[in-house]
């Protein structure tokens, strides 16, 4: 292994399901998307180009111990 250092772990998060084909409506292969960011365990947020929080899922919200108001917008 060299100097590669310990092995990273990764998290794959399953939709159980229909999963929307590319030739779905849009609307359908945004709530998948949507069902992925809200049920994931791993911490997702979306920050706008200047470093603003857009929007954090529940996963990100717990690690923190804040609710969504305390940390959008900052």
């Amino acid at each position: 292994r060299g100097d590669a250092g310990p092995p990273h772990k990764v998290t794959l998060t399953a939709i159980i399901g229909p999963v929307p084909s590319p030739a779905s409506p849009p609307s359908t292969r945004a709530s998948a998307l949507e069902a992925v960011y809200r049920t994931t365990p791993l911490c997702v947020g979306i920050l706008d180009p200047a470093g603003t929080v857009l929007d954090v899922n529940p996963a990100a919200l717990a690690l923190m111990g804040a609710t969504a108001p305390e940390v959008v917008g900052r």
